[in-house]
């Protein structure tokens, strides 16, 4: 019986270790999960393609403004450089891996990237350029506006299949949580049954030693007294 119940005991120890060691590993998932969704609500694919179709439009604002005397040349050249540094932000890193993730059409951002480089020319020498060499580069950036909406949209549909699947593995380490604190908590209690049953089982036979070591000191006096 002591065996057996030694044996238990440390079945229910490794069973609640490897408890804790499941949880642990899950809690620290679930931070890095729920830290990455934070940061890339901020610096994410969605911002940079929301902004670069945003100064896009800032540029084609610009050029506008300056077909009506109400803009400078310096004016237009920043819009052009930042929409530049932001088409060039999408074709790198984080958000170029997380494109090729999504499986989305980029085709267009090298299309900009593209006609930047052919318009370069025209925008930095702005003021020696025509009004209607002015109104065709206008024009060609227009026809970027509907397929750089498309691509947000089609990344912002991505990016909300991909949030609703970390959802569900959130919410499948919450229920592995779950799980093993009820685990932890049968095993506690049946250790403690275990150690009751054992101290039962310790004073029983330490009780029955008593009655054995009276008996037989009364069995000594006995003899002693009959010899």
């Amino acid at each position: 019986m002591k065996i057996r119940i030694a044996l238990l005991r440390r079945i229910f120890y490794v069973s609640l270790t490897l408890g804790l060691l499941v949880a642990v590993v899950s809690i620290f998932y679930l931070r890095a999960q729920i830290q990455y969704i934070g940061t890339d609500t901020e610096t994410g694919p969605i911002w940079v393609v929301t902004n670069t179709e945003r100064d896009l439009q800032k540029f084609e604002l610009e050029l506008m403004e300056y077909l009506l005397s109400q803009s400078t040349a310096a004016e237009v050249n920043l819009k052009f450089d930042i929409l530049w540094s932001r088409v060039t932000t999408l074709e790198v890193g984080k958000a170029k891996h997380t494109f090729e993730e999504f499986e989305v059409d980029t085709s267009v951002i090298g299309k900009i990237r593209q006609y930047l480089l052919d318009s370069e020319e025209t925008i930095t020498a702005i003021d020696n350029a025509t009004p209607e060499e002015i109104s065709v580069v206008l024009h060609r950036y227009f026809a970027f506006n509907k397929d750089l909406r498309q691509l947000t949209l089609d990344v912002l549909a991505a990016d909300g299949i991909k949030k609703d699947e970390w959802r569900e593995e959130l919410l499948n380490i919450s229920k592995t949580h779950f799980n093993v604190a009820i685990l932890a908590i049968f095993c506690v209690v049946l250790l403690f049954g275990l150690f009751s049953a054992e101290q039962i089982q310790s004073r029983r036979r330490l009780a029955e030693l008593r009655v054995l070591l009276q008996n037989a000191e009364a069995a000594n006096v006995a003899k002693s007294q009959f010899i």
